[in-house]
């Protein structure tokens, strides 16, 4: 996946104020030292990581991880699924392995694979699926042992993600958008209606909610089982989605330079939680009952505890940090009631900013137009707003940001 850049230039904010979400941290990681983390699976105690350099493990909930590769090729696993007691690993160049041990060794799998780069992997009832870099779809009815296309409506392109949910299979493609197949890959049909982005990198379901991630739109969001989909993408720290997964009520969106995010209205909006994150370039996610792992670019797994994320009171009240740790905008309270909020843009992009009070009601309108590349400057007459704490929604382009400000008097 390529790395997207933010037009915001970051300037540190003077005043604002921290939900109780703050306090909880991101636990620095311990492995594995294998280069980009690009798939997580969790089977039982076990977590997997796929890695740049093959398979590692942890039997401690990732406070440790040995190597789990014996019969692999040392190259790059990006996808991990399990059926059954089996887990199967779908590599770059070299096709399928599976593992009837739990990891200790591997088989190659790929009789019948016409690519040898598999994508994405999932298993619907007892049928294992394989999204291939540019062949579409193979699936196997004998745990592996041989695959056949079932490609049949699908574009000739990557399949990104796999997902099955309740019989019915997604495939999230490179360019195709979404398809969809309720026969086990016999025919696929595109879902697409509202989605505006051709290239999605995951896809999830939350309750009735299925949520895709998309290359350059955010999240988008279905609840009528992807027949149609509306844009979910406020309050993202980037809108380039590189994973999604869920746990109870709360969705978790990884994002390629901007951390991880968590909704928990089913996508109308959505906090950063990156306090302590050490690695802001998130390639994968999965979820235990207690806690969210997320695989790095650079810095392995790291961990949180799903219990900090969601009993926090007010996570809306989150603001984004980039890897400097400062925040999108500064804000200063001047004398007289006037107020100065300053920013600076790489490039020209329409900037939207708007108060609200915490009950989320607008107070104010205070900027929504086009501004030029470079520094910026706006005076905010606060004469007729209550002093106190407010919340500042700030949307640059397609990206939105908030945080909260405090108004004296």
């Amino acid at each position: 996946m390529k790395k997207k850049s933010v037009p915001v230039g970051f300037c540190i904010g003077l005043l604002f104020l921290l939900s109780r979400m703050a306090t909880a941290q991101w636990t620095p990681p311990n492995g594995p030292l294998g280069g980009s983390v690009q798939s997580l699976l969790i089977n039982n105690g076990t977590i997997f990581a796929g890695t740049d350099s093959g398979v590692f493990l942890s039997n401690n909930n990732g406070k440790s991880w040995i190597e789990a590769d014996s019969g692999l090729p040392i190259n790059t696993v990006w996808a991990l699924t399990k059926n059954g007691g089996t887990i199967f690993a779908g590599t770059d160049s070299y096709g399928v392995f599976r593992s009837s041990d739990n990891g200790k060794s591997w088989q190659a799998a790929d009789s019948g694979l016409l690519d040898s780069t598999i994508y994405s992997l999932t298993v619907n009832g007892t049928t294992l699926f394989a999204g291939t870099f540019g062949s579409g779809v193979y699936s196997s009815d004998n745990n592996g042992q041989s695959w056949v296309p079932v490609d049949s409506g699908l574009p000739d392109s990557s399949v990104n993600c796999l997902f099955a949910n309740g019989g019915t299979v997604f495939a999230g493609t490179y360019g195709g958008g979404i398809f969809r197949t309720n026969n086990n890959g016999k025919t696929w049909v595109p879902i697409d209606s509202g989605l505006s982005d051709s290239v999605v990198w995951s896809i999830t379901v939350c309750g009735d909610y299925l949520f895709a991630g998309t290359d350059e739109n955010g999240v988008f969001v279905s609840n009528d089982n992807g027949k149609s989909w509306t844009p979910a993408d406020s309050g993202l720290s980037d809108v380039t989605i590189s994973s999604l997964a869920a746990s109870g009520s709360a969705v978790f969106a990884g994002t390629i330079i901007g951390g991880v995010c968590m909704s928990n209205n089913n996508g109308k909006s959505w906090t950063v939680i990156d306090s302590g994150l050490s690695d802001s370039a998130i390639y994968c996610l999965a979820a235990n009952d207690s806690i969210l792992f997320a695989g790095t670019e650079a810095s392995g797994v790291l961990r949180r505890s799903l219990s900090e994320l969601t009993s926090a009171s007010n996570p809306v009240l989150q603001y984004r940090n980039d890897k400097q740790g400062n925040v999108p905008i500064r804000f200063l309270e001047k004398s007289n009631r006037i107020a100065d909020i300053t920013f600076s843009l790489s490039y020209a992009e329409k900037v939207t900013i708007t108060c609200y009070d915490l009950s989320g009601h607008e107070i104010s309108a205070v900027a929504n137009s086009r501004f030029e590349r470079g520094d910026h400057t706006i005076v905010w007459d606060t004469h007729g707003v209550a002093a106190g704490p407010l919340l500042m929604n700030i949307r640059v382009g397609t990206n939105s940001f908030a945080k909260i400000i405090r108004l004296f008097r």
